[in-house]
């Protein structure tokens, strides 16, 4: 299922950037899943605040979370 999901993510990017001519230089999405109620997600409350929801904050009975992160190259300019 993971690779099902990071396939359609890399897809989706990529057209995306394509047919809306976005000359970033984006590299290959990352993509991840993790378990709601992993305890590292209490340390964002503590580095970005108490206002910042925890997966179960933001759907009641949450088991997993899917995370993804678009990476530049190094050189932006």
């Amino acid at each position: 299922m993971l690779e099902e999901l990071k396939r359609v993510l890399i897809d989706y990017v990529e057209v995306y950037k394509n047919k809306n001519s976005i000359k970033a230089p984006w590299r290959t999405p990352l993509i991840a899943c993790a378990y709601a109620k992993d305890s590292l997600f209490l340390q964002l409350k503590k580095l970005i605040g108490d206002f910042h929801n925890l997966p179960n904050e933001m759907l009641k009975g949450a088991k997993s979370v899917i995370i993804y992160f678009i990476p530049f190259n190094v050189k932006l300019f």
